[in-house]
């Protein structure tokens, strides 16, 4: 067991640090500053790069689908055209890589329920128009 109070000594070149222990160059140069006689910018900080100028890359944004569009408009009004529109849309979408495909599915989402209520509202005039006939025929 070692004495706590004794100096310790400093690894050798080839050993790794202790732990606790500061580690100090070995060439006996501890400063921030470069050797040499070249000058160094003013604002800049011994050590770092200068730096450099960033190139501006503008990237043009894909445009809409047109057809995106109408289909969310047309959903609204023509729920079945809103439905044919939407899948024509997501297919160049998929195709070309432009914009709206959120646009298409929300066009498709308005027109199928609009078509599901078409749907709903046509059987529900079958059965009235159904049920008045028979109602008319029976009253006779």
């Amino acid at each position: 067991m070692t004495d706590p109070n004794a100096p310790q000594q400093a690894p050798g070149p080839n050993q790794p640090p202790r732990y606790g222990q500061p580690q100090y160059p070995q060439n006996g140069y501890q400063g921030g500053y470069p050797q040499g006689g070249y000058p160094q910018a003013g604002y800049q900080q011994p050590g770092y790069p200068q730096p450099q100028p960033q190139q501006v890359v503008y990237v043009t944004p894909q445009p809409t689908n047109t057809i995106a569009i109408l289909a969310l408009i047309f959903a609204l009004l023509l729920g079945p055209i809103g439905v044919i529109f939407g899948h024509i849309a997501l297919s160049q979408i998929k195709r070309t890589g432009e914009q709206g495909r959120g646009l298409a599915i929300a066009g498709l989402v308005i027109g199928y329920v609009a078509l599901a209520f078409l749907v709903i509202y046509i059987v529900f005039l079958v059965v009235v128009f159904a049920s008045i006939g028979t109602l008319a025929t029976t009253m006779s």
